[in-house]
């Protein structure tokens, strides 16, 4: 919206600069927000062969005009300051994502030189394992890119989780020139959703968030891991500029209509924790795991 002086006489008072009128002052509105169904993802073919991903949805009116597309590409971040760090997850639905990035020409648009790699999370077992989140993101994508991004790994070789841990810290620390005590604010963070709420390796009953404020740390084998695990911590994960959370598979379709429709504490659903920080999180629903969600 553009608010203007009526008066011709005081415009002329009020006078311009090199670039705009000061009798005119312009206001921007925070975006609005709906909740929709992303029924597929389609790949458009431009007149060069540039290949851009673009989602399509329920119809839903929007700011006065009804949406049903909207591109899922952009590269504000490198644009922006030279680099982009990415967080990203493991589990099967984006191994899918990763393999349609790695394929030209879509591959090619991007200057992976460009581009930070991280993880939110990894077992403590070694790279040859079919349990290691960083074999499965190097066979899907990074072996298969022509430029290598910078790759900042959880090394599992090292004898003891807790020197894995300390390293993947101290690598964070020194790929984002952060000082002592500050924590990381990447770019965009990729996340999943567990049947039961949990992310990365943050899960029900965990101290949340104020037990765990360092960069990243141990979650101890249990019923529910034989393996010690490394995630970056709630803080850390919930601070970024942009958090993608990805959610196929059917099996999620009860914790999925638990996050976006019920009133849950963290300790709870840790995903819940992205109530604090909406404006920053978008959720990429697909398949039957939308089938539950009454308000679409």
């Amino acid at each position: 919206a553009v608010v203007k002086v009526n008066s011709f006489e005081t415009r002329s008072l009020l006078g311009s600069t090199a670039k705009y009128p000061k009798w005119a002052e312009a206001y921007k509105y925070p975006p609005e927000e709906k909740l929709t169904k992303l029924l597929n993802i389609e790949i458009n073919v431009g007149r060069t062969g540039v290949l851009t991903p673009v989602g399509n949805f329920e119809p839903v009116l929007l700011a006065g005009t009804t949406v049903s597309r909207a591109t899922l590409h952009n590269k504000d971040f490198i644009e922006e300051k030279g680099f982009c760090t990415v967080v990203l997850a493991g589990g099967k639905t984006p191994s899918s994502i990763y393999r349609s990035l790695s394929v030209p020409p879509r591959r090619d648009e991007i200057d992976w030189k460009k581009v930070r790699l991280f993880l939110d999370d990894e077992r403590f077992v070694p790279f040859e394992s079919d349990q290691n989140n960083f074999k499965m993101i190097s066979e899907t994508l990074i072996s298969k890119l022509p430029q290598q991004p910078e790759i900042v790994k959880i090394d599992t070789d090292n004898t003891t989780a807790e020197k894995s841990c300390n390293k993947y810290k101290e690598d964070i620390k020194k790929s984002m020139n952060l000082k002592e005590g500050e924590l990381p604010v990447f770019d965009l963070v990729l996340l999943g959703i567990g049947k039961d709420g949990f992310t990365a390796s943050i899960y029900p009953g965990a101290d949340l968030p104020e037990k765990n404020k360092d960069i990243c740390y141990i979650v101890p084998e249990s019923e529910r891991s034989p393996y010690k695990r490394i995630t970056l911590s709630s803080h850390v994960l919930f601070g970024a500029k942009k958090i993608f959370f990805i959610v196929c598979d059917e099996v999620k379709a009860e914790i999925v209509q638990k996050v976006l429709e019920e009133n849950h504490t963290p300790k709870e659903i840790p995903v819940m924790l992205y109530k604090n920080v909406e404006d920053r999180v978008t959720f990429f629903i697909g398949g039957a795991a939308v089938k539950n969600l009454k308000k679409i």
